[in-house]
């Protein structure tokens, strides 16, 4: 799909067939370089994916911003990142640049959508907004860490396919990963310290997270974890507190 609509300049000796959106992927499609498939490993967008949720989990859970901070400076976040899709949308040459300078972390269809990152954000900004502090950290933890831990073992190790998109392997990283952020963020989120309930609750954790990035691959995962988990999530937490 195309997010917006797209025009095109003149600068190329490229044919042109008087649609638009046709002629920009073609003259993208001669000067662009070639970008990664969803099934291909980088890992400069994992740690870029890593990155930014620690940075988020940094400012809300360690230095305490409030949730209004929150709130302001990921929606400015947001606002910014979809100027920036409207931007290369409507030029040609802003979107082939874009594409060069970080062909490390893009994947090719986002040559022609929406970025993950500003799904990513999107998505984050939504809970924030809406969902409390404990269910927006877990939640973060699970974007953030969960999936980028199922990619990386689903990639690299996934030989038994539960589904096209999902492994067993990196259904299992994901349920470690998670339920190893429920563990840690529990006592001081929601329970009181007894060791029998905080397992359970990780493991319960765990379990909505790899159900969570195994859920609907028709969308982005960034926006499909967010969407699936934190409302579990509110009740898992509502459940323990």
């Amino acid at each position: 799909m195309i997010l917006f609509p797209t025009l095109t300049s003149d600068r190329r000796m490229v044919p042109r067939t008087g649609n638009a959106a046709a002629d920009m992927m073609t003259e993208s499609m001669v000067v662009a370089p070639s970008l990664s498939l969803r099934h291909q490993l980088q890992w400069w967008r994992k740690v870029m994916h890593m990155t930014t949720g620690a940075i988020g989990f940094f400012l809300y859970g360690h230095l305490g911003w409030d949730r209004s901070t929150m709130i302001v400076v990921t929606g400015v976040a947001v606002v910014m990142a979809l100027g920036l899709e409207w931007w290369r949308r409507n030029h040609a040459d802003v979107n082939d640049r874009l594409c060069r300078w970080f062909a490390c972390c893009m994947r090719e269809h986002e040559r022609w959508e929406c970025s993950s990152a500003t799904w990513y954000l999107l998505s984050m900004w939504g809970v924030f907004l809406c969902c409390p502090r404990a269910v927006a950290l877990l939640t973060l933890w699970f974007v953030a860490f969960g999936d980028t831990a199922a990619g990386i073992v689903g990639s690299r190790w996934g030989r038994h396919r539960v589904t096209r998109h999902v492994s067993l392997e990196g259904a299992a990283a994901a349920f470690a990963v998670c339920a190893l952020g429920g563990w840690i963020l529990a006592p001081t989120l929601v329970l009181d310290g007894d060791v029998v309930i905080r397992a359970w609750f990780a493991l319960m954790g765990g379990l909505i997270g790899m159900m969570a990035e195994g859920a609907f691959h028709l969308w982005d995962d960034n926006l499909s974890i967010p969407l699936f988990s934190a409302p579990l999530l509110w009740g898992l937490t509502t459940l323990f507190a």
